[in-house]
């Protein structure tokens, strides 16, 4: 399974499994997602963010491989880097709503 296709499958991923990943991956994963417009490769991104967080890798691999017709589903039409700009779009508005914001510091 290629990185496009991991990452057209991770808001879905998250969605189902909220816990999945470390704290220190989702905020990792957050800083990446708020910084979209301003990044060119985002697939080279997203792979060393993946290859830094194998457990996280692994689990989403295992993940898409369960899921596989989702993921072909997926993967039949062109994974094009708007598409995956999208998917990442909406997992960033999706990080923004289950995160509660910083309380106030006194």
């Amino acid at each position: 399974m290629n990185i496009e296709e991991l990452i057209v499958i991770l808001p879905q991923y998250l969605q189902a499994e909220p816990n999945a990943f470390s704290p220190d991956a989702l905020k990792a994963l957050d800083e990446i997602l708020n910084t979209l417009e301003d990044t060119t490769d985002i697939c080279q991104v997203m792979q060393q963010w993946l290859q830094t967080y194998d457990e996280e890798w692994d689990s989403l691999r295992l993940y898409a491989q369960e899921n596989r017709e989702v993921s072909q589903q997926k993967a039949l039409s062109e994974i094009d880097e708007a598409t995956i700009r999208q998917n990442l779009f909406e997992l960033r508005q999706e990080r923004q709503n289950q995160t509660p914001p910083n309380p106030p510091q006194r």
